[in-house]
């Protein structure tokens, strides 16, 4: 009896305490929220011109997503409302006095990622540059990266859809641009966002320079596919997927993006991914945004190799049908399948183009080469005369030909008794 009295007391002790630190955190971040509001003091004491981010039943409360689980719109459309209903309104800041707003938006396997290591990682330094950037513990998301959460939102899906989280976004907006500090939002995810979206939540507020990498648009096919195939086992291999889809990955290429943000916002910057006079992060931190002289130097320092190690889709196409067909053993490890592939067809005098394969049309793969032409003479012209221009292109070109745009026919492969005795030997 005197045990059972004892784990009761301990429960409600337990209880307490977790509903004490509860409200502490609320109190404490409705404090933070609430101070969100001075913003009149930059912008004159006019009450019809003072923010209210608590202006309906939404304010910010819980930020514990879990708890009520995700709130998505009906459609884009609904999203798109509730983004003009809180974000379009006149702040009182005068051009003279808007902040800068660099906006980096990819598109997908442009070095986004490595771009979002640093800033988050240096910072301080990125603060002693004048600069700031959401944090997590500013706008709660599913993302170690506040500015994915951002992105999701701002295309209409996860829970940032709702109102606590856009006020929340708007509340970073407003002290930053209280504290007299330029921001910086980067995310590949932004290419999916409405670039009229941005300009709505920005311009009010900011000086907004966009930023968009240059990446071949071959290139950036089969990056795209070895980044989705990672995550989705089923999706197809890369000629018919990129068969089917070639065509609307067109409107997410860095052209595309340039031509619908030149409508809305006059500054649109190109950093170019192939450029080896500097790293792709100097072209950022030093070219694009210019005045971060601090995080400029610190990256200077810093050695990223992009030397392209991978192994054709093909190798990795025949380990893959080998191990499904039980003739290769899932324990071996890929990458010593693909040294021994590597040895047997070097001995045995096999080139890829030996093997049976499925091409791409020769239509299509024209279609991509003109497109890639195209980005390039109009987005880094005096670089691609540099490189030698169209002739260089179109010998680069035939080195993802031959190691891209062809997938093996692995049923007719795997009944070939030489490919079979190979796997037999790696177990």
């Amino acid at each position: 009896m005197a045990k059972r009295k004892i784990s009761w007391f301990a429960v409600i002790v337990i209880v307490l305490i977790l509903f004490y630190r509860i409200v502490l955190e609320e109190m404490k971040y409705t404090k933070e929220m609430n101070g969100a509001t001075s913003l009149h003091k930059i912008i004159g004491s006019d009450a019809d011109k003072q923010v209210n981010i608590h202006q309906d039943e939404e304010a910010i409360t819980d930020r514990k997503f879990e708890v009520h689980g995700p709130q998505l719109p009906t459609s884009l459309e609904e999203m798109e409302k509730k983004v003009h209903a809180i974000f379009q309104k006149d702040y009182g800041i005068r051009e003279d006095d808007k902040m800068k707003a660099i906006l980096h938006i990819g598109p997908h396997k442009t070095g986004t990622t490595s771009i979002q290591h640093i800033l988050i990682q240096n910072f301080d330094i990125l603060s002693l540059d004048g600069y700031s950037m959401p944090q997590t513990d500013e706008i709660f998301g599913k993302f170690p990266y506040s500015t994915h959460n951002v992105a999701l939102g701002l295309r209409g899906l996860e829970y940032f859809v709702n109102q606590k989280y856009l006020k929340q976004f708007q509340s970073f907006l407003i002290n930053s641009q209280q504290g007299k500090k330029n921001i910086v939002l980067s995310s590949e995810e932004f290419s999916k966002t409405k670039p009229e979206i941005f300009h709505t939540i920005l311009s009010p507020l900011y000086d907004t320079r966009i930023v968009i990498a240059y990446r071949r648009f071959f290139e950036l096919l089969v990056s795209r596919h070895n980044e989705i195939q990672k995550k989705e086992e089923t999706i197809e291999n890369f000629v018919p997927w990129v068969t089917k889809f070639f065509e609307g990955l067109k409107s997410v290429s860095p052209i595309a993006l340039m031509e619908s943000y030149q409508e809305y916002f006059d500054d649109v910057v190109i950093i170019n991914f192939h450029d080896r006079k500097q790293t792709l992060e100097a072209s950022f931190f030093c070219d694009a945004v210019q005045d971060m002289t601090n995080m400029c130097q610190n990256v200077k320092h810093i050695k990223l190799d992009r030397a392209n190690l991978s192994v054709p889709l093909q190798i990795k196409e025949i380990i893959l049908a080998a191990k499904k067909s039980k003739i290769l053993d899932e324990e071996i490890q890929n990458i010593k399948a693909e040294v021994l592939i590597h040895k047997f067809m070097s001995e045995s005098r096999i080139g890829v183009h030996d093997l049976p394969l499925h091409c791409i049309s020769d239509e299509i793969l024209e279609d991509i080469f003109q497109w890639t032409l195209k980005e390039e003479m109009q987005l880094v012209p005096i670089w691609f005369e540099s490189m030698g221009g169209e002739a260089r292109l179109r010998n680069d070109f035939q080195s993802f030909k031959r190691h891209s745009a062809c997938q093996v026919k692995v049923s007719e492969l795997l009944e070939d008794e030489r490919w079979v005795r190979l796997f037999r030997s790696m177990h």
